[in-house]
């Protein structure tokens, strides 16, 4: 479900960013961006849930 949700607001997110910016660009690069924006919010809830350790001498 949470794919599904992050996967729709990823694609109207990219779309609206290339129409604005590049509206003469590709429809590959407005998926890439897409693909970009998806990958980009697991990462960061993957960082999030785990935070680096530091290590001390």
């Amino acid at each position: 479900m949470v794919l599904f949700v992050r996967a729709i607001l990823g694609a109207a997110l990219a779309v609206m960013l290339m129409r604005i910016f590049h509206p003469n660009a590709h429809i590959i690069y407005t998926i890439l961006l897409g693909f970009f924006l998806i990958g980009t919010a697991y990462f960061l809830k993957y960082k999030k849930k785990h935070p680096q350790k530091k290590n001390k001498p």
